[in-house]
């Protein structure tokens, strides 16, 4: 019994301890509370601040933002001004043509001054033209537009005829671009009409030359500056002998090679050309591929540039071995008839002598002092 009481004064005493640590927790708890009560009011003012704070930071990012995007908008105009303004001034300034068609009609959006006066027409006038009016073959276009589908951009030469119905050769240059929300070209152009003409008459002139070098009876060269052949004609190679010019540059690199048959005329010929820097009628005798001897008269120059650097070498040549043997000949001839003319001339000074009276006056002595002899 007394064990029993002894238990329930434990349990007694534990429940006590129990209840006053959950009293003490209550305590806590109701403390805690408060505390977190004050801090929430704490809180909620400063929140609600904060909301008065960002209430009006909005309000005036708005007002800010109005003004803002206002402000942009009106530099992004002023930005627009300014690159129009700068893309005519340029365009306008332009040596080039620069034009701009619309792909789908090919009706001309923009042209410049320089587009308007190589195609003969006035800027109000080419506004309501088209692009392919101005082709002289309308295929031509259809070539480019396919190019420029396919996002290439086109540079070449076509034909083209102005307003007034001329033909003219033009240098393009064509891109595509989107302009005002549509599909466009680009268009740069030079009138090559001169260019191409020069070309021509060029290609003309060096087909004349060509003609004339293969084909002529005298002997042409060039050389290098530094007198090293850089062609020869078939008839400079006959002339010394060689079956074509490729084996005469083979066999004689240079001008100054020549098989000169008297030395001292091959330092003379080199000294003039240096120095004087021309050759005028310079006659001279050389060995040919076969050994043969034969006379060459030779027209030569020295080409410099403006600073007086020399350029390359060129002369003509020709073979005067018949001539050159025609006046030995006829030097002979003239010889040999002098000595006639001589002798010719002798006997009649002396036929002169004999007839006048100082001679007949000596020969009659000379008779008498012979007829003296005689007798003695």
């Amino acid at each position: 019994m007394e064990s029993e009481t002894n238990n329930l004064k434990l349990q007694l005493k534990v429940l006590r301890h129990q209840l006053l640590k959950i009293q003490q927790e209550k305590a806590d708890l109701e403390v805690m509370l408060e505390n977190v009560s004050e801090h929430a009011d704490l809180i909620l003012a400063e929140v609600y601040e904060d909301k008065q704070d960002l209430e009006l930071i909005l309000e005036t990012s708005t007002v800010h933002a109005e003004t803002v995007e206002s402000d942009l908008y009106r530099r992004a105009i002023i930005a627009k001004q300014q690159i129009t303004e700068q893309f005519q001034l340029i365009a306008e300034s332009s040596p080039v043509g620069l034009s701009i068609g619309c792909i789908a009609t090919s009706k001309f959006l923009y042209a410049n001054a320089k587009t308007c006066e190589i195609l003969g027409i006035s800027f109000e006038e080419i506004l309501s033209r088209k692009t392919t009016d101005f082709y002289v073959n309308r295929a031509d276009r259809e070539q480019i537009i396919a190019a420029l589908l396919n996002q290439q951009t086109f540079e070449g030469e076509i034909a083209c005829v102005r307003a007034q119905g001329e033909h003219f050769w033009a240098m393009v240059s064509l891109c595509p671009f989107i302009f005002k929300d549509e599909p466009a070209i680009l268009m740069a152009m030079q009138d090559v009409t001169a260019q191409k003409q020069a070309e021509e008459a060029l290609k003309l002139a060096e087909e004349r030359y060509r003609s004339i070098f293969e084909n002529a009876l005298e002997g042409i060269f060039q050389t290098t500056s530094t007198g090293d052949y850089i062609r020869v004609n078939p008839s400079m190679a006959r002339i010394y002998g060689y079956k074509s010019p490729v084996e005469m540059i083979r066999q004689v690199p240079s001008i100054w090679a020549k098989r000169f048959v008297d030395p001292q005329i091959q330092i003379t010929y080199e000294k003039t050309l240096r120095i004087k820097g021309q050759l005028k009628e310079f006659e001279y005798q050389c060995y040919c591929q076969d050994g043969r001897t034969i006379w060459i008269e030779e027209n030569s120059r020295v080409v410099k540039d403006s600073l007086g650097q020399v350029l390359y070498y060129e002369g003509i040549v020709q073979e005067i071995t018949e001539r050159k043997q025609a006046e030995d000949a006829l030097k002979q001839q003239i010889k040999k008839l002098q000595i006639e003319i001589d002798q010719t001339k002798r006997r009649r000074e002396v036929k002169k002598i004999a007839q006048t009276d100082y001679f007949q006056h000596l020969m009659a002595e000379a008779d008498n002092l012979r007829f003296s002899e005689e007798d003695c």
